[in-house]
């Protein structure tokens, strides 16, 4: 995913379970390689039962949007809407809107 600009875009993080996490892409630690970042928090009970995961990944430049599509729905996060859904890295984050729990692709405009 293409980044504009490292000081002021966000990285979104989306769980089978319908949460949803923005971050600023400024407090993702750049690491050796071979090594990974915890992006969002998922319970350890359903890490190991293999029942969450991470589904989606975008990088959303300051003053754009989201848009999730789910079956044949799409939502569109403004920026402004966006705010709803930030937290610190590695934090749980929060659940999208019912009947968007279940997110097939997302775009960032």
């Amino acid at each position: 995913m293409p980044v504009v600009d490292p000081a002021t875009d966000w990285v979104v993080s989306i769980t089978s379970a319908g949460h949803l996490l923005a971050f600023p892409l400024k407090e993702l630690p750049e690491l050796d390689r071979g090594k990974g970042n915890k992006l969002i928090q998922i319970p350890p009970l359903r890490l190991k039962s293999g029942e969450e995961k991470v589904i989606a990944i975008a990088c959303v430049r300051q003053g754009g949007d989201l848009t999730l599509y789910s079956g044949k729905q799409k939502l569109v996060l403004a920026w402004r809407d966006l705010q709803a859904y930030e937290g610190a890295r590695a934090s749980r984050g929060n659940v999208l809107p019912r009947g968007y729990t279940r997110v097939d692709r997302v775009e960032s405009n």
